[in-house]
């Protein structure tokens, strides 16, 4: 899981960033409550998170009503398979994907029930 820094929380604000996405509801993968907030992003590099009504960007995105997680959530992989193989997922992790969704589909019990028993 990746977690925000909470220098992120308390920096100071600058009023000019690259891209502002405002009214996000954040799940930051602490585990936490989601939050509302503002994030302020200069280059490739969030620089702040929190209330950015006075900050300006060249690209603003209005994310009210979405959510922004961390990394890519794949909701219909077939790694289960991997799970006793690959235990680093490398795959997966290598294009982003932080949160992986198995059993969505028959294949996954037939798949466990071969890895298990080559244990």
């Amino acid at each position: 899981m990746v977690f925000l820094p909470a220098f992120l929380f308390f920096s100071k604000q600058k009023t000019e960033y690259d891209t502002i996405i405002r009214h996000a509801m954040v799940c930051d993968g602490s585990g936490n409550e989601p939050f509302r907030a503002d994030i302020g992003i200069i280059a490739d590099t969030i620089a702040f998170i929190g209330d950015l009504e006075r900050g300006s960007a060249k690209h603003e995105i209005d994310a009210k009503g979405l959510t922004l997680a961390p990394g890519f959530i794949d909701t219909h992989s077939h790694h289960a398979g991997e799970l006793f193989q690959h235990r680093d997922f490398l795959a997966a992790v290598s294009q982003g994907i932080t949160t992986i969704i198995i059993g969505s589909s028959r294949l996954v019990s037939a798949v466990m029930r071969i890895s298990t028993c080559e244990s």
